[in-house]
């Protein structure tokens, strides 16, 4: 009797080291993912130490409809952004639609910068004071 209940504790102790092995494997995966807030004329370092800088240069076109007002479609906003390494500067441009003429996201020196949205969202009925921000991923 002894027997058996060490074996099932052994198997029991073996599972629980299996299951945590792969979750520990699973958050290594998605690590080199980070999302940052960018105010227009700020910038972030990579966070891997891959030796690159992200800048928010200004706000190209804002043309979403604004919440309170009724359109045809939902609009676009497009950024300009620099990607700064080893004393090279390459500028590019993102949309939060994915729209023909610019991507939602770009992969430079194999690091993908996306962009996910432009803050604050247009008001029809209250402007609002507070300066723009991007948010944007970057998988190093």
């Amino acid at each position: 009797m002894k027997k058996i209940v060490s074996f099932l504790l052994l198997c029991a102790v073996l599972t629980l080291f299996i299951i945590s092995c792969k979750k520990q494997k699973q958050k290594q995966n998605a690590s080199g993912l980070f999302t940052y807030s960018l105010l227009k004329n700020q910038c972030v370092a990579s966070a891997n130490g891959n030796n690159f800088t992200i800048c928010f240069d200004s706000l190209k076109i804002d043309c979403r409809c604004p919440i309170g007002a009724h359109c045809t479609w939902q609009g676009y906003a497009e950024a300009n952004f620099s990607f700064h390494q080893n004393g090279v500067v390459i500028p590019f441009s993102l949309e939060t639609l994915d729209l023909v003429s610019l991507p939602q996201d770009t992969i430079i020196n194999q690091i993908k910068i996306s962009l996910k949205d432009v803050l604050p969202y247009p008001n029809f009925t209250t402007p609002s004071p507070a300066p723009t921000q991007t948010i944007i991923e970057v998988t190093e």
